[in-house]
């Protein structure tokens, strides 16, 4: 777990991040058909954590000093993109309506405006944008209780970089010796594994695929869960891919020729 410059400190990092996409799909998932410890470490004590753990150890001091710009700046970057998000999971509810499906609240002033603040799961599909909201309140005022569960993340993550990274030198074999370790002393301690949270087949059922948005369809047995976890990476991803597209062809046909 050492680390020998910001390249590296970058590449490790890209793949925590990446770890932490992984666990978020399959545990909303059922595993996603795949077993990454959960026996030992439950996704949901700590895969959200981990991105706040990120993000503090990318904070900069300089930060602070310019609050007012450091936050129109996080608010473009993730309030923003969660009220777009929000309004296009509120036309695809409306849209859906028409096609005999049941999830997500009906679009009004609330959902569309107050509820993701604090909720977050008006249209369900996006239920996930809640994190937007806690991380930026982590990071600019830490006032909400969700904002609260993540701070301990964040702090770590600073406390990381400016005093443990240093002196981080164990072997990757010794190191994850002791986590395993560390989780099967508290396994013993509570006499269970500690499950925690900051959020809340055998045929196709199209009622229950219409109404419920946990549905799952896996034919072949939970192996096909594999399926949901690699659609669940692909599809965010491959539509982020097409937004940055977009973006960077409006930018080109806006410089003067």
């Amino acid at each position: 777990m050492s680390a020998a410059g910001a390249e590296k400190n970058d590449t490790r990092f890209k793949l925590l991040y990446a770890l932490g996409m992984i666990i978020v799909v399959s545990g909303h998932a059922e595993g996603g058909g795949v077993s990454l410890f959960y026996d030992w470490f439950p996704p949901y004590a700590f895969h959200m954590g981990l991105f706040a753990f990120c993000s503090g150890y990318f904070y900069k001091d300089a930060s602070g000093e310019a609050l007012p710009g450091y936050a129109l700046r996080k608010a473009k970057t993730l309030l923003l993109p969660m009220y777009l998000w929000n309004c296009f999971y509120a036309l695809l509810v409306v849209i859906s309506r028409r096609f005999g499906f049941t999830i997500g609240m009906d679009p009004g002033f609330e959902t569309l405006v107050t509820m993701p603040l604090y909720e977050g799961s008006q249209f369900e599909y996006n239920m996930g944008a809640w994190f937007a909201v806690a991380l930026y309140m982590v990071q600019i005022f830490t006032a909400a209780v969700r904002a609260l569960y993540f701070l301990p993340f964040y702090a770590m993550g600073i406390f990381y970089r400016r005093v443990l990274e240093d002196h981080d030198r164990l072997p990757h074999l010794l190191y994850y010796a002791l986590v395993f370790l560390a989780q099967y002393l508290i396994i013993l301690r509570c006499g269970r594994i500690p499950y925690y949270t900051p959020s809340r087949c055998a045929a196709f059922d199209m009622a229950a695929y219409k109404s419920n948005l946990a549905y799952f369809y896996a034919p072949g047995g939970r192996i096909f869960y594999l399926v949901y976890l690699t659609a669940g990476l692909a599809v965010p991803i491959g539509m982020q891919k097409l937004v940055d597209h977009v973006r960077c062809r409006l930018r080109k046909t806006r410089l003067p020729a």
